[in-house]
Order: C-alpha cells, then sequence, then structure tokens
C-alpha cells in the first residue's frame, strides 16, 4: 500500500481503501520499470491528498522545513537562520503528513508515525523532512 494512503487514512480515521476510492487509485501503477524501490510507482500527488481531506471539511497548508532563495542545486541563501526552530511551531500540537525524500508519515502532537512502523519524535532532525502538510478544519 501507497504510504501517502496509509498516513492518509490514519489523519482522517478511515480505511486505507476508503482513501484508494476517493482518488481513484493507489499509485501503485508502475510508470517507470526502469527505477528500483517506490520511484517505479506512479505515487500520489498532494493535490491528491488535498483532495481527500476537502471531501471531509479539511485544508492542509504546505510549510516547508528549510525555505531558500536561489537555486535549488546551490541553496545560496536560507530564508531563516534557524529553520528547524520555525518548522516545529508550526506543526507542534497539530496533525498531518510528513513529506520525506520519497516516502510520506504521519505527525499527531509530537509524534511522526511511518506506516513502516518505527515512530519518532517530531524534533528528531535526522530523518531529512523536506516539509508536512498541516491539516486544518475548514470554518
Amino acid at each position: 500500500m501507497d504510504c501517502a494512503i496509509v498516513s492518509i487514512a490514519n489523519i482522517l480515521g478511515i480505511s486505507s481503501g476508503e482513501v484508494t476510492r476517493i482518488i481513484g487509485h493507489a499509485g501503485l501503477e508502475v510508470v517507470y520499470p526502469h527505477r528500483s524501490g517506490s520511484s517505479k510507482y506512479k505515487g500520489i500527488h498532494p493535490q491528491e491528498y488535498m483532495d481527500v481531506f476537502r471531501r471531509f471539511g479539511k485544508v492542509l497548508v504546505y510549510v516547508e522545513a528549510d525555505p531558500y532563495l536561489g537555486q535549488i542545486a546551490e541553496r545560496p541563501n536560507r530564508v531563516y537562520p534557524n529553520p528547524a526552530k520555525r518548522f516545529l511551531k508550526y506543526l507542534k500540537g497539530q496533525e498531518g503528513l510528513i513529506h520525506l525524500p520519497n516516502h510520506c508519515c504521519w505527525f499527531k502532537g509530537d509524534i511522526i508515525y511511518d506506516p513502516n512502523g518505527p515512530t519518532y519524535d517530531l524534533s528528531r532532525n535526522d530523518l531529512e523532512i523536506l516539509g508536512a502538510w498541516v491539516s486544518h478544519q475548514i470554518t
């Protein structure tokens, strides 16, 4: 099962099958047969995450873990001198999805839950977190 589907299901308290039904696919179609591991699959696009959350009266807000200005390959100008501190302020006490390279987890409160089993403290800084989609109720 796609890690994003499992993570979405856990945040919304629904089954993975229900998430797949709403999206219309499971993200497991092989579209890059020459690649290995999870990078060979179609996957689930973040816009599809948003569609599922919207169905449940929620919106996702993306928070980048380490925003910068300039060329991607160079990372010349960090926007914030302490990006981890800022990032944690947005996530503490909330719930949503954690964006890792080729992987998705979910978080609630101060805990990150990996669909593969382990749990981590949200402040852990060795997970290569790219960002997070924080879930908010639409009023």
